[in-house]
């Protein structure tokens, strides 16, 4: 498994040499991506901001479908815009319950960058 911030020559090397289920994204990487996002929405206050943040790891770290989706509803109920943009990054690719593969308890590749 390779995990990275979705460079985009990171995307098509690792999915022309290793193919793309075993490319995961990481979360930290995806949580800043997802901010910035909020920040366009008008979510600038930091109390905010750790709401929904605390709302993409519900459906992050969602162990079946079921609650992904129930997850996914919920941040669609607060924000429709941001439930959007997790359909459109690839949760496939990061969230708990599409990856496919074995992560060995990673979401995020800090401990590799520090």
């Amino acid at each position: 498994m390779i995990m990275s911030d979705r460079n985009l020559a990171l995307l098509a090397a690792v999915e022309q040499v290793c193919g793309k289920e075993y490319h995961s994204y990481c979360l930290r990487h995806l949580t800043e991506n997802f901010l910035k996002k909020a920040a366009k929405y008008g979510i600038q206050k930091e109390a905010t901001k750790q709401i929904v943040k605390e709302m993409l790891y519900r459906v992050t770290y969602a162990p079946t479908a079921a609650e992904f989706n129930v997850a996914l509803e919920e941040l669609r109920g607060y924000k429709a815009e941001l439930s959007a943009w997790v359909n459109d990054s690839e949760p496939e690719q990061w969230a708990a319950s599409k990856f496919g593969k074995e992560r060995w308890g990673r979401m995020n590749n800090n401990v590799i960058e520090s």
